[in-house]
């Protein structure tokens, strides 16, 4: 493979790391023209037009955790300090709370959301809420720890982590567990879903749903995917600032390039067949060429 930069991409706005947002910030997708959902650690919840920037409307949340937003509503969890669960609560988009009910479940903080309502965390796994009532129309159970997290995938199939993961179709069949534990990384290619363990990296083969391989460094403890690009997956090793990113090939998980960046990075994006890796110094852009 063949990595060409650095280079400050065109029109990139430098931005130092201490210039950036401390508190924590969910945002989800938009909805139309109307807004998007983001939760603050105080405790708020906020609609934003995306096109004025002007706030739509504002709801209190004690110890909010995540939130998300689809056409059908806004949805977000909360862990009040009396309370022994996660909290699912709805609103319609013009703010107002249509229903709240108890997960019986620790995780996942941000929720999901399908054309039939919003996924989130049920007792011992997770489950799909109506978006009209909030009854538990189907679950998947039978976890030895878990969701972590739960992502809708480009053809609509859900996959969650963390032991194990598993995948699903849309009406709660599952369709493959994986005998792994980890974490789903997005985007998946179409034959790939790529799984974190934080010691490990693995290629789940979302035709047959086992592991086409396994990357587990040799000189470092830990690792962990940085971007997909094209594909490439660009990977870290250890904990702690780094300069150098590894390319394993989406095929086999060989390495097949380096690249060593001017400066320790912070982020790094993929974008197409371009790697945008932001520094103290600015943003850098590579292309990745096979």
């Amino acid at each position: 493979m063949d990595v060409r930069g650095p280079g400050v991409p065109h029109g990139a706005r430098r931005r130092r790391r201490d210039a950036l947002p401390r508190r924590p910030l969910y945002q989800g997708p938009t909805v139309g023209n109307w807004s998007r959902a983001e939760c603050k650690g105080e405790g708020r919840l906020h609609a934003v037009d995306i096109a004025t920037g002007e706030e739509q409307w504002s709801s209190t949340l004690p110890a909010l955790r995540g939130a998300t937003v689809a056409d059908h509503g806004l949805y977000a969890t909360a862990w009040p300090e009396e309370a022994s669960e996660l909290r699912l609560h709805a609103f319609d988009l013009d703010g107002t709370e249509r229903w709240v009910v108890g997960t019986g479940a620790e995780t996942p903080h941000v929720p999901a959301v399908v054309e039939e309502g919003v996924l989130a965390g049920t007792a011992s796994g997770f489950g799909l809420y109506a978006s009209g009532d909030g009854d538990v129309r189907w679950r998947v159970q039978k976890w030895q720890s878990g969701a972590r997290e739960i992502v809708v995938l480009d053809d609509g199939t859900i996959a969650a982590g963390w032991h194990p993961v598993v995948t699903v179709s849309q009406d709660g069949t599952v369709t493959h567990r994986l005998a792994d534990r980890g974490m789903v990384v997005l985007p998946a290619t179409p034959s790939t879903l790529y799984v974190v363990t934080g010691s490990s990296i693995i290629a789940g083969d979302r035709r047959s749903g086992g592991s086409r391989w396994r990357y587990d460094p040799e000189d470092a403890k830990y690792t962990h995917i940085q971007a997909i690009i094209r594909e490439w997956v660009a990977v870290d090793k250890g904990v702690g600032r780094s300069q150098e990113l590894l390319f394993l090939d989406e095929e086999s998980g060989a390495v097949g390039g380096r690249l060593t960046a001017p400066g320790d990075y912070h982020d790094v994006v993929g974008l197409g067949e371009k790697l945008f890796v932001g520094t103290d110094a600015g943003v850098y852009a590579y292309v990745v060429n096979a």
